[in-house]
């Protein structure tokens, strides 16, 4: 039997009457005869363009359900899950969700958060640290329900519980990190399988630098979380020796501060029979424009400087994102793309200055079929080129390995990660094909010349 809530609540749920502006200064509470209170517009304009109609459904789901006693929160998610479902495949902007979760009380919070773990956990806007700890509240109950599925051979709603459990149980190993690691928190998760996740390296939310690793094809979060949030963490560590050498050698206090990394594993990847078109590519560029945004809002007026690095298909799926107009980054990094239909130079991209990177591998053999459309590593295209060949280092004077084929770009001790990570700190002039130590000049930062 479905659970249906007070008629009061009900009005507002279906009726969807909430609009959250981007304008919150010119919202206002008010009520109307029969409807629980809700938030109408002072003056701004409501949300438009082709996802408007479901942005105000999903808002006003939201409002409701932040009215429902405790108790019915619990009752109408467990009934309602497709609602929920619904809701996160069209949410509202970021912004109005991060308005619509500060104007609840503390005790509104924890309930939505226990209550409807999925929801808080993978909605853009709600703090960071929040969605960790309902994603991981959401892990631990579909691990236990998975297991109880497994163990008495009945079905689940998320699939084959053993396929199931053997996904989420990835998921908790990819959250385990060395003690002298920085703290990883879990940033999406989808708990149907074959899955989506997002595990977190490092701070997101007082990060100055935050890099989104965007993998291709076959990565899936059973098999290659658990590695794709390593190729996280050794990324952060480059990024983190950079850091500290651009501080003279000065190393933070906190292992955390100034960096994170995202290990994202935010869509279906291709397999063999499906890599030849752009639609999952398409489907990973809705979702991966959501998370950017999240970041990109949830700091207003501070915002860290954000770059995405693209994997072989992962890479279609990032220009396509940036391709959209609703999403800019400050850096993106090419690593063995095939291209993409949508994008023809640099100037289709909303990324900043320019600041496009393509690396392309000896035997890598993606590298220059511009499979999907235009090759971003042809001079055509505008990108710079960031050298992955060995050899020794300008200014640490360490000698680095070259990458060979499609699969070394984040090769420990390679001058392609060494260059992936300047580009992620903002240093890109040091990552061109073929530096110098002349050509670049010293640096100095912390009262120290190299």
């Amino acid at each position: 039997m479905r659970f249906v809530p007070t008629a009061l609540v009900a009005a507002t749920l279906v009726a969807a009457i909430v609009v959250l502006p981007a304008q919150a200064s010119h919202a206002q509470v008010t009520t109307t005869p029969g409807l629980s209170p809700s938030l109408t517009t002072g003056g701004g304009a409501a949300p438009s363009g082709p996802d408007a109609g479901s942005s105000l459904v999903s808002s006003g789901l939201l409002n409701g359900l932040s009215q429902l006693s405790i108790g019915d929160i619990s009752r109408f998610v467990g009934a309602n899950s497709t609602a929920v479902t619904d809701l996160l495949a069209a949410p509202p902007a970021a912004a109005n969700v991060a308005v619509w979760w500060d104007r609840l009380d503390d005790v509104r919070q924890s309930a939505l958060v226990q209550a409807a773990p999925q929801l808080v956990g993978n909605l853009e806007g709600v703090p960071f640290i929040v969605r960790d700890r309902a994603n991981r509240t959401l892990l631990g109950q579909s691990i236990r329900e998975a297991q109880e599925a497994a163990d008495s051979g009945t079905t689940s709603p998320n699939g084959d519980p053993k396929q199931v459990l053997e996904m989420l149980r990835s998921v908790s190993s990819a959250l385990e990190g060395e003690p002298k690691q920085p703290k990883r928190s879990l940033l999406a998760l989808d708990t149907v399988y074959p899955g989506r996740a997002a595990v977190v390296v490092g701070d997101l939310s007082t990060a100055d630098y935050v890099s989104v690793l965007v993998p291709g094809m076959y990565f899936s979060v059973k098999d290659q979380l658990v590695d794709w949030t390593a190729t996280a963490q050794t990324l952060y560590t480059a990024e983190r020796a950079w850091q500290d050498y651009f501080r003279g050698g000065a190393r933070s206090e906190r292992p955390d501060e100034g960096i994170a990394t995202v290990a994202w594993i935010g869509y279906h990847t291709p397999e063999l029979g499906t890599v030849g078109s752009e639609r999952q590519a398409m489907e990973g560029a809705r979702f991966l424009e959501q998370a950017l945004s999240g970041i990109r809002s949830a700091r207003p007026g501070h915002e860290p400087y954000v770059s995405v690095l693209g994997h072989s298909y992962g890479s279609t799926a990032a220009l396509i994102t940036l391709r959209s107009g609703q999403v800019s980054v400050d850096a993106l990094a090419l690593m063995g793309t095939p291209g993409s239909e949508t994008t023809q130079s640099v100037k289709d991209l909303d990324v900043a200055n320019g600041n496009v990177w393509v690396g392309g591998a000896l035997l890598d053999p993606v590298v220059g079929t511009g499979f999907f459309g235009t090759d971003p590593g042809s001079a055509a295209f505008g990108a710079r080129s960031f050298d992955v060949e060995g050899g020794e280092d300008p200014l640490s004077n360490t000698v680095l390995d070259g990458s060979f084929g499609h699969n070394e770009y984040f090769k420990q001790n390679s001058r392609s990660l060494r260059n992936l990570a300047l580009i992620a700190l903002g240093r890109g002039e040091l990552a061109a094909e073929t530096p110098s130590f002349t050509s670049i000049g010293p640096v100095r930062l912390g009262g120290i010349t190299r």
